[in-house]
């Protein structure tokens, strides 16, 4: 049984009514809150449906885009003894069928407010999202017996093809779990963290968070791509994030600290950063210990 899921449990019955996830639109749109006791209701309740809509054996196709909704996704999915694969909108029609098609005809859940891009001819079938709202309102329960544990996949994530034909690339469960140990000590003990919940779902970097953030119990903070179009409307949502742990590249903290006003003034509550995926440079380092 996979001991990630098991920590979210917990985490939610510790802290039923605390945000698990919102975003930087959140004043546009209301429904873009989860809470703790909702992600684990809402993905037990989606987990009874997946295991009905879904071929046995393949992994779940979750199409868009850093929405609360895609995490209740691909926690239910793994909770159906499932593997989930995220593709995000920014994707073309071609890279988005050439997944259908190495994972051969999966189930393929639509979150967007556009349609599909992809060959439907390619997945066994296309879910939309009104469709999985009311699975995940439905109130179903489940056997947590049945969650994925061990060797099978937890997750397959498709490499940027900048050396080829993408490849999916499997984590099993039991390396979630791994990776749950080893990072949650990164993230200091405290019942009002939020972390950056920044790149898409696409990327590795959001792991970190995912597992990790969610694992600590705190709350995902993301940043939505129309507040990246300009620093002005991204220091914004950050100064109203009430963000506690940092996560990202370094080159984007980088791009962040060209600007004097990133500093402690913006983000008064931050007190951990974390930096992953590329070469992080002693001259960086230095920028942030002196802004912060």
């Amino acid at each position: 049984m996979s001991r990630f899921l098991e920590r979210l449990r917990e985490v939610s019955a510790e802290y039923p009514e605390k945000e698990a996830f919102f975003n930087s639109r959140i004043k546009e749109d209301a429904c873009q809150r989860l809470t703790y006791a909702e992600l684990d209701a809402w993905s037990d309740s989606l987990a009874a449906s997946f295991a009905e809509w879904s071929p046995k054996g393949k992994p779940v196709v979750v199409y868009g885009h850093k929405s609360p909704l895609m995490l209740v996704c691909f926690i239910a999915a793994a909770k159906a003894g499932l593997t989930y694969a995220p593709v995000d909108i920014a994707y073309p029609s071609d890279r988005v069928n050439d997944i259908l098609d190495q994972i051969g005809h999966p189930l393929v859940i639509t979150l967007s407010d556009d349609e599909f891009p992809g060959d439907a001819s390619l997945a066994d079938s296309v879910v939309g999202d009104a469709v999985v709202r009311e699975a995940a309102l439905a109130g179903r329960s489940w056997d947590s017996s049945r969650w994925i544990a061990d060797e099978t996949p937890f997750y397959l994530l498709f490499t940027s093809g900048s050396t080829g034909r993408p490849k999916g690339v499997q984590m099993p469960s039991r390396c979630v779990d791994a990776f749950m140990d080893y990072f949650r000590a990164l993230f200091p003990e405290r019942p009002d963290g939020v972390s950056f919940n920044r790149v898409p779902y696409t990327f590795d970097v959001s792991l970190f968070d995912i597992i990790a953030g969610l694992a600590s119990g705190y709350t995902l903070f993301s940043l939505e791509s129309e507040d990246e179009q300009s620093m002005r409307a991204t220091f914004g949502a950050l100064a109203a994030s009430d963000l506690t742990t940092w996560i990202s590249t370094p080159s984007f903290i980088e791009m962040c600290l060209v600007d004097p006003s990133f500093d402690q003034d913006l983000l008064p509550r931050l007190d951990n950063v974390i930096l992953c995926g590329e070469v992080f440079r002693n001259a960086t380092a230095l920028k942030i210990i002196e802004r912060f």
